[in-house]
């Protein structure tokens, strides 16, 4: 679904160069609406970490999954966002690399954890899914 008119998207491109992305606030917000029957919804932030949608996406309860150093410290602004907005959340902060942990003990609270992403295998995602039991993601 494109909800932008072709001549729109065209004279854009001439007044904004290209490549240009153009993003649809209600779209997005629907298509996060239709995973509501998840118990988490992610968003792997190095797939596109521009701050506008990672803001929308916050907003509409999507939680970013950030595992990377760069991507840890692009996601300390939606860490704090969440610990403010949620008071005595507890944070489970995922990583892949040792300095993308580094970085992620600096953004923790009192309660919140860090640990290994499992994604290797199945079983391992299991795993870590019975043992951390998150609530959403």
């Amino acid at each position: 679904m494109n909800p932008f008119a072709p001549d729109l998207l065209r004279a854009l491109a001439r007044r904004h160069g290209t490549p240009l992305w153009v993003y649809d606030a209600a779209t997005i917000r629907a298509r996060i609406a239709e995973l509501g029957a998840f118990d988490t919804v992610r968003y792997a932030q190095k797939a596109n970490s521009n701050t506008h949608l990672l803001r929308l996406m916050r907003e509409q309860g999507v939680s970013v999954d950030a595992v990377s150093l760069g991507e840890t410290r692009a996601a300390a602004l939606l860490i704090d966002a969440l610990h403010q907005r949620l008071p005595g959340m507890r944070l489970l902060l995922t990583h892949s690399t040792a300095t993308g942990w580094a970085q992620g003990q600096s953004l923790l609270q009192p309660g919140d954890a860090q640990a290994w992403l499992p994604w290797d295998t199945p079983e391992a995602t299991r795993r870590f899914l019975q043992h951390h039991r998150p609530r959403c993601g």
